[in-house]
């Protein structure tokens, strides 16, 4: 057993390893899983079909209710669907080998059934009066008698979403847009059409997320060097030979369909890991941190790259995105980490993401393994428990000053039998309490915290990190967030 204490703004953590005993593949942790729609400009380069690729293997964990091909501004018509179809039958060919790893894998049927076509021109100037397939699937899925909010996910342009809220608008009474309103979530990678800015400002009460540079954090770009700025974290697991050896080769039809990088890996990704169920955050509190990013606790103004510098492919027809019409709004964006790592210390936007590279991009490869493999010569990920409670969502409580607080993950376990690995550390950004806390240890797998004089009505934020000492390493989390009384 070793610990090692850190100064605020970094990591607070507490090391422990312990051998565990083989559990019965067929317990899981207790989640409720996020229902998402995709919207994706598939094809406008390669990095939405590496997406889509990861996304199928988390279908488990994620319902997804509707893969919509769609447009942006560097796509400016003619959605590829049919791409996404052929990603879903390469799924068919290895879905009988993922069953043996969680039976909860969705039929390729279903896949198929829930893509269609949204918006097929570009931003709002396709939106009015041009309703979709991809817009009454919104729709649809919004109005089904679920309680869980609908994440709608923008790889590209957010017309066909726009097109969904305003047909809505127009076809029914104000009372029932606002509940419409309430059951969804936006996720908007990169404002790649002018639809977000109609969003955010027409309905401002609208839970909007926009992703402008914290994506860049998903690895270092191949195809210049124009953003050296963002190299950082591990890159070993986003080397073109990593990709090859974990993801591309040897892994099937899915490692076959999954493309070579043009510009980075995986752009896109980030909107759905930021709903991932892995116990790490509440996506309805956006400040708290995920691998699909971190964003303000405020809402931003009017907050986009410069439209000169991303306009579309061809210039020449005027397009690119314009949001002049649409000024003031307002919604959440990237906020920035402190984060160190091998020694070298990190302050930006891109930090919140890049953090936890090596994790993801571990999970990845098992899942790839899970394609191929019998479960016994897979790794799975460790089932964390804070005492009996083995859910994946955010603890909260209320604490005094100089509170004693102690907290045992001692019967987590692992499924392959392997040893684990407790971390326990404080996440600063994500709280409000700037000050210095003391964690000690407390047994094999728990620690001990007092809260701090002067923690006021401020939050502390506990992480704990479980990792396996499986192939490869394999991480789950849970946190804490300890409010001052």
């Amino acid at each position: 057993m070793m610990s090692r204490y850190n100064m605020p703004g970094t990591f607070f953590t507490i090391f422990f390893m312990v051998p565990l005993l083989n559990n019965a593949q067929s317990i899981k942790p207790e989640m409720v899983k996020p229902r998402i729609i995709v919207t994706t400009d598939i094809t406008n380069e390669p990095d939405d079909q590496e997406s889509l690729i990861r996304l199928l293997l988390y279908a488990n964990d994620i319902d997804i209710e509707g893969l919509i091909g769609s447009t942006g501004v560097w796509k400016l018509c003619d959605p590829a669907t049919e791409v996404i179809h052929e990603c879903i039958d390469g799924y068919a060919q290895v879905l009988n080998n993922l069953l043996k790893h969680d039976d909860s894998y969705p039929t390729a049927e279903h896949l198929h059934s829930i893509t269609v076509t949204g918006n097929q021109g570009y931003g709002m100037s396709h939106v009015s009066g041009r309703g979709s397939a991809g817009s009454r699937l919104i729709i649809d899925a919004v109005d089904k008698d679920d309680p869980r909010p609908v994440w709608l996910l923008a790889w590209g342009g957010t017309n066909t979403i726009a097109q969904a809220i305003w047909t809505v608008s127009q076809t029914r009474s104000q009372e029932e847009l606002e509940a419409f309103l309430q059951k969804i979530r936006v996720y908007d990678l990169a404002a790649q059409d002018d639809a977000g800015a109609w969003m955010a400002k027409t309905y401002p009460q609208l839970f909007l997320i926009r992703n402008v540079l914290a994506y860049k954090g998903m690895s270092f770009r191949f195809s210049s060097d124009a953003w050296n700025h963002t190299r950082g974290g591990d890159e070993t697991v986003v080397t073109r030979e990593w990709v090859r050896e974990n993801i591309q080769e040897g892994h099937g039809p899915m490692g076959e369909l999954y493309p070579d990088a043009l510009h980075i890996w995986e752009g896109d990704t980030p909107t759905y890991f930021y709903v991932m169920p892995n116990g790490l955050n509440d996506p309805e509190k956006q400040w708290q941190g995920s691998w699909g990013g971190r964003f303000t606790r405020e809402k931003q103004k009017n907050v986009n790259i410069v439209a000169q510098e991303y306009a579309g492919a061809d210039c020449s027809k005027g397009c690119f995105v314009n949001e002049s019409l649409f000024l003031d709004y307002w919604l959440y964006a990237d906020a920035e980490d402190t984060w160190t790592y091998q020694d070298k210390s990190y302050s930006n936007q891109w930090a919140p993401i890049f953090r936890w590279r090596t994790d993801f991009q571990h999970d990845f490869a098992a899942r790839m393994d899970w394609c191929i493999k019998a479960y016994q010569d897979a790794n799975h990920a460790p089932i964390v428990a804070l005492e009996d409670d083995i859910t994946t969502g955010v603890q909260y409580l209320k604490a005094k000053p100089d509170e004693e607080l102690s907290f045992s993950a001692s019967k987590s376990y692992d499924p392959d039998g392997d040893e684990l690995t407790f971390q326990w550390w404080i996440y600063p950004e994500a709280g409000t309490y700037n000050g210095e806390v003391n964690l000690e240890p407390d047994g094999k797998a728990g620690v001990k915290i007092k809260t701090p004089a002067d923690i006021g009505s401020k939050e502390i934020h506990l992480i704990l990190s479980v990792t396996d000492h499986g192939q490869p390493a394999l991480t789950r989390y849970r946190r804490i967030v300890i409010q001052g009384s």
